[in-house]
């Protein structure tokens, strides 16, 4: 069976390493498919994202969703996580598909903490913009982001992947979500595994079931 094609590997077991909030959007269903359709026994440990990579070499995961650049095993780019402004109805920019990040001088904003490697790519983003932030409310989750967020009818900014996967009746009742640019802030999302390892049922299992959710969906640019 060719790599990418999903089979039943029932009882077999495989360790799963994810970024945090990578992780958190995207491996529900990816699991939920691996244990339903192939009948597989799946573990998730999210970590940051060199210490994936070392837990990947070291053969303490099987396999992780990291993030690029990463030399020490085998990446395969899946797709790119942008940061979005996703704007309720009648906000200024709530009609725009793009927008400056200089734009959002002044804009009051949730968004995720600073403990979050998304949270220095956005304030990265906007110190090259020349522009601090306005800060409503941070929090550790994206979900806790986008739940408040929408409470309060006020923006965010949040990966665009986690909005186009998981909340598409959102979308239908006004909100939108507004691609950032100069710069943009976005990081290359990978599938990690350890170098000069062979590929196994469980892993082609997965990996196909991966690409199942990712595909035609998520693409990188």
């Amino acid at each position: 069976m060719a790599l990418g094609e999903s089979e039943a590997v029932p009882g077999e077991s495989l360790r799963v390493g994810a970024l945090e909030t990578t992780g958190d959007y995207l491996l529900p269903e990816v699991v939920a498919r691996a244990v339903s359709e192939s009948r597989m026994q799946i573990s998730v440990e999210t970590l940051p994202a060199l210490e994936l990579q070392w837990a990947v070499a070291r053969a303490e995961l099987d396999l992780a969703i990291g993030a690029l650049p990463a030399a020490s095993v085998v990446a395969e780019p899946l797709f790119d996580e942008d940061l979005v402004l996703w704007a309720p109805p009648n906000h200024r920019l709530s009609n725009a598909r793009r927008a400056r990040l200089a734009e959002l001088e002044g804009v009051g904003v949730f968004c995720l903490s600073d403990a979050s490697p998304l949270r220095a790519l956005l304030n990265d983003g906007a110190g090259r913009a020349g522009i601090k932030l306005k800060v409503l409310a941070e929090f550790p989750s994206a979900e806790a982001v986008l739940r408040a967020a929408n409470a309060a009818r006020l923006p965010a900014i949040l990966p665009a992947p986690m909005l186009q996967l998981q909340h598409e009746q959102a979308h239908s009742s006004g909100w939108h979500a507004v691609a950032l640019t100069n710069p943009r802030p976005h990081r290359t999302i990978a599938l990690l595994r350890r170098k000069g390892r062979e590929e196994n049922p469980a892993l082609r299992a997965f990996v196909a079931h991966l690409n199942g959710v990712v595909g035609g969906l998520l693409k990188p640019e």
